[in-house]
This record gives structure tokens, sequence and C-alpha cells, in this order.
């Protein structure tokens, strides 16, 4: 499944029940940070071609991804990778790991990200992870936890291959408090 972090007509709510709802091991999710049917031109704290190559990336990737999987069609996608799973420390932590000791001969990391909102997913900021070995991406991540923080790790995957690698990601579930309402945008407005 992939979706838009702000999404106004399918929030990170509707999102997870759905997830949620689907049976077995073999889904996966990506989430595009700050996202939405329009208003991330306006509200989405990056440039609406930042925000628009993002999604892209997230839904053409992931659905080239799983096709090239369940299909065959790709070598480059004979593994699926498993989704991260994240630990917040009240410290300002943040630990991820990939839950895997390998993700194949074709595919290598691009970047991990762990995405945060404090303002009830209305904006989403995002650090960087690093690797700090075995498998686990760590960083410092400098807001503070409340009530209210919702939060997921984002890996970004990219093929092997010398001209025209192909990117994907593959997002944590959300993390999101016991009876979480986002506070999700007018459409008309973007507030």
């Amino acid at each position: 499944m992939v979706n838009g972090s702000t999404d106004e007509f399918f929030p990170i709510t509707a999102h997870m029940a759905t997830f949620d709802a689907i049976g077995g091991t073999d889904k996966r999710t990506s989430i595009a940070g700050n996202f939405d049917h329009g208003c991330y031109a306006l509200t989405g704290g990056k440039s609406a071609q930042t925000i628009a190559d993002r999604a892209t990336v997230r839904a053409n990737g992931g659905q080239r991804m799983w096709f090239g999987h369940w299909f065959g069609t790709s070598s480059d996608y004979t593994y699926v990778p498993v989704a991260p799973t994240v630990t917040l420390q009240a410290a300002g932590r943040s630990r991820c790991s990939r839950r895997s000791s390998t993700m194949g001969a074709s595919l290598d990391f691009k970047e991990v990200k762990i995405w945060w909102s404090n303002d009830d997913a209305f904006l989403w900021g995002n650090v960087a992870l690093s690797p700090a070995g075995a498998g686990v991406y760590s960083g410092l991540v400098a807001f503070p936890l409340q009530a209210n923080t919702a939060s997921f790790v984002d890996v970004l995957y990219e093929t092997k291959q010398l001209i025209g690698a192909e990117e994907f990601s593959i997002s944590s579930p959300p993390s999101l408090p016991a009876g979480f309402v986002p506070h999700v945008r007018n459409i008309q407005t973007c507030l």
C-alpha cells in the first residue's frame, strides 16, 4: 500500500486500518512524507516538486518492485525486504532495524529516514539515520516525544544497475498513539 502521510481523503489512520485488515505477512507499505491531494504544494514544508518526486518514487517504484517480484518479471526483485522496525527513546535517540541480514544481491540501501509529527499528522519532519552496524540505523532526533507523536521509518532502496537503477521504498507501519485523530487538511483552504 502506498499513501501520503497527510492525505485528506485517506488519512493515516484509515491507511493503517486498511493495512491491518489485510491478512498474512506478505504485505508492505510505503508512506510519502507530507504528500496529499494538492495541499502539499502550499503546506508541505518543502518544495512541491521535492514532495511530488518523493511520492512518485513511492508509488511507481513500489508498484514496479511488487509486480516485478510477484510476476517474476525482474530478477532485481526476487527478494522483497521486510518492513523496518523503529524504537524511539526519550533521550531523543532513534534506532531503526531492517530486521534482515541480507537484501539480496540486487539491492542497496540509499537512505533510511525517521519521520515524525507532533501536530496530529498535519506536518511531518524527518531525519536521516546512519548505519550503526548489524542492520541497525541510528540517529539523534530533535523532537520531544509527546502524547500525540506519530512516527514511521522509511527505507529507500536502489537496484544495483550502473545505468537505470530503480528506486522504491518500504516504510514501517506508522506508530500512532491510541485514539489518535489526525489533523485532516480542508481541501479548499489547506488548513
